[in-house]
């Protein structure tokens, strides 16, 4: 049987396009994008054009565009950049419980340099109150940091309305927001924020790229070299992984509202088809990014029937990747107002452009049969 693949906001499969532009260019562009010769020049040709496409579908300059090695690195030079260049202006970062690990951690890091983090609670679909996010704003306050889709419920932010409330209050804050969940499965315009963070690997191309948008905010280089990238981001450049993402970003938005569409309507196909278990929540909003259904299927523990689920060839996760191996409860969930028995017995179902009816309907099948015989053996046990 062919594995039914749902783990997509983790790692989607890379796309043809990509791979076939990654080949190419290491074959034919070898040479080091900063060498002076025909082959250097022939690389940062291929370099800049993947540039210029990545600005082009994220409103933005680019100029302002920085390759990097993923979105983590992205964040990590995002915060630390802007906390290290903005020491003398102020002390305080305003944040969510609900970001992604990466940029939770930096700010548990921030503040053991003695930073103050306001980490703003949400409400049980992980969504941020204006109000109380114009209450948060100081006047020492220098960063503000608010992903753009939650990797684990699909939780859209209105992250240009939240940057006017933030710069209204305090327009000195530099803004960020994670959009490692949202380049490339929906329309963006970084240019409604100061900086913000893009990975290859959600969008189907490669692993080891990404990029930061950097637009006039006041960051510090954390590594030191030859000055590539602005200076921010120093060493060789990838120029294969760099044609790879450009090629997967265009084949991305290619037809982009009629495969959103096409998602949409799957996203909807599988909720009415797990209803019928009984005692599902769907911790996801109605108007969640398509590509994610977070559910819990109370009496089971998540572990447990995401490996039942796997013996059945079907693959899901507990939670974001880079949490998922720390601990039996993601820290999004843990921050969301909801019973215990729902943060213990959630998964989450991330679809791509690759996903189709049948896979909606064998993972949906999958769990009609699996709850209920999981539920039985635990409830025997107890």
């Amino acid at each position: 049987m062919r594995p039914i693949y749902l783990d997509n906001n983790a790692a989607a499969p890379l796309a043809p396009e990509a791979l076939a532009a990654m080949t190419q260019t290491a074959q034919e562009a070898y040479g080091n994008p900063s060498s002076l010769h025909r082959m250097g020049v022939k690389a940062s040709r291929i370099l800049e054009d993947a540039r210029a496409c990545l600005a082009r579908y994220l409103g933005a300059d680019p100029r302002e565009v920085v390759f990097t090695s993923g979105a983590t690195e992205s964040v990590n030079m995002a915060l630390l950049g802007a906390a290290k260049a903005l020491r003398r202006q102020g002390n305080r970062i305003l944040t969510s419980a609900v970001e992604h690990e990466s940029t939770l951690a930096v700010c548990k890091h921030l503040q053991s340099e003695g930073r103050l983090i306001d980490m703003l609670e949400t409400d049980a679909f992980g969504r941020i109150c204006p109000d109380r996010l114009a209450a948060a704003v100081r006047n020492d306050t220098i960063l503000a940091a608010f992903g753009h889709v939650n990797g684990e419920l699909g939780t859209i932010h209105p992250i240009a309305e939240f940057a006017q409330i933030v710069k209204q209050k305090n327009p000195r804050v530099v803004f960020f927001s994670d959009g490692a969940q949202a380049f490339g499965k929906m329309p963006v315009h970084a240019r409604s924020v100061d900086l913000y963070a893009a990975s290859a690997h959600k969008l189907h191309g490669p692993r080891g790229i990404g990029a930061l948008v950097v637009r006039g905010a006041p960051i510090k280089p954390l590594l030191f070299g030859g000055g590539q990238e602005r200076g921010l981001r120093p060493g060789t450049e990838n120029a294969p992984a760099a044609a790879g993402f450009a090629a997967a970003v265009e084949a991305a938005y290619q037809d982009m509202p009629a495969w959103r569409e096409r998602l949409r309507k799957l996203r909807q196909r599988f909720l009415e088809a797990i209803a019928p278990i009984g005692n599902v929540r769907v911790n996801s909003p109605n108007d969640a990014l398509e590509t994610t259904v977070n559910a819990a299927f109370i009496g089971v523990p998540a572990e447990t029937l995401s490996h039942a689920l796997e013996e059945r060839g079907v693959y899901v996760s507990t939670g974001s990747a880079c949490s998922s191996a720390k601990r039996s409860v993601s820290s999004v969930l843990a921050a969301l107002p909801i019973p215990e028995a729902a943060r213990r017995s959630s998964l989450r179902f991330s679809f791509s452009r690759c996903t189709t009816e049948n896979c909606i309907d064998g993972a949906a099948a999958a769990l009609r049969e699996t709850v209920p015989k999981l539920r039985q053996l635990y409830k025997l046990a107890q």
